[in-house]
């Protein structure tokens, strides 16, 4: 066996390992749920059911998954634009890094400020019009500077690359961040939008201060109702668990899709931008 070949075969066994090690409390949380009696969080039957799935999805799952996907999308969609619009509005003032500090400093703060000072009136007022604009509002917010960290590099050198010569051919500043430089950093907001999307699904703590309603429940909270001060129903804790596991799988594989496609078609577009100034 070659040295090359000898290299495959680790490349291949440490995948395997990964993905066994990554799979292996997937399987064992789909196994439980489908245990009839579930004692402590381990089955003491062999027997299997359905009834926990059955159960989860009659308690209104599907809804709550419904409008965690669709609340992440807007958090990620506002949280992501609002970070492109600062950095590429302050990168032609000058003292960039600066800003983004203050920018981080300030969106950081403001919802830590909205909760300690007027605490009573923040959850009075935003469920008042809506307790799900009250969550997108607040998340947004909070992922704010996080997406600004990811993007900023990102935009500075892109900025430092195309903007002399930019100039140079007349462009305005509207138009060079608008045609050049926000496709340039096209690639950097998918994956700051991938981030804050995770970290908007798995929120917990402020969906579950401002939303009371149960119909307006996220995936989080629905998972919570099944842990109380009293007991544990394993079960359907089970059940819910595994079916939100399958619904991540199947939203990652999509963007995993998504994703390429658009990185290909990316790359593409450059290429052949390149060979028609050449």
């Amino acid at each position: 066996m070659t040295k090359t070949q000898m290299k495959r075969v680790f490349i291949r066994g440490t995948w395997v390992i990964v993905l066994t090690l990554f799979m292996s409390p997937i399987l064992w949380i789909l196994y439980c749920s489908f245990s009839a009696s579930v004692l402590s969080g381990v089955p003491n039957s062999l027997s299997l059911s359905i009834d926990n799935h059955v159960k989860v999805f009659q308690a209104g799952l599907p809804k709550a998954a419904m409008t965690t996907i669709v609340t992440s999308f807007i958090i990620a969609s506002l949280s992501v634009g609002a970070s492109l619009v600062f950095a590429t509005c302050t990168v032609f003032r000058g003292r960039f890094g600066i800003s983004i500090l203050v920018n981080v400093a300030a969106w950081r703060l403001l919802p830590a400020a909205f909760f300690v000072l007027p605490q009573a009136y923040l959850i009075k007022a935003l469920p008042s019009v809506s307790p799900l604009v009250g969550f997108v509002a607040l998340v947004s917010v909070q992922l704010i500077p996080l997406s600004t960290l990811i993007l900023a590099p990102f935009i500075i050198r892109a900025h430092s690359r195309f903007w002399e010569a930019a100039r140079m051919d007349g462009a305005s500043e509207w138009y060079y961040s608008v045609r050049i430089l926000t496709p340039q950093v096209s690639v950097a907001c998918i994956f700051a939008f991938s981030i804050t999307f995770l970290l908007a699904w798995c929120e917990l703590f402020t969906p579950s201060v401002l939303i009371t309603s149960r119909d307006n429940w996220t995936l989080p909270i629905f998972l919570s109702q099944y842990i109380t001060s009293y007991s544990t129903f394993w079960g359907e804790l089970y059940a819910a668990a595994a079916q939100t596991a399958i619904l991540g799988l199947a939203l990652a594989a999509v963007f995993n899709f998504t994703l390429s496609k658009i990185i290909q078609s990316l790359s593409n577009s450059s290429v052949t931008q390149e060979i028609k100034h050449g």
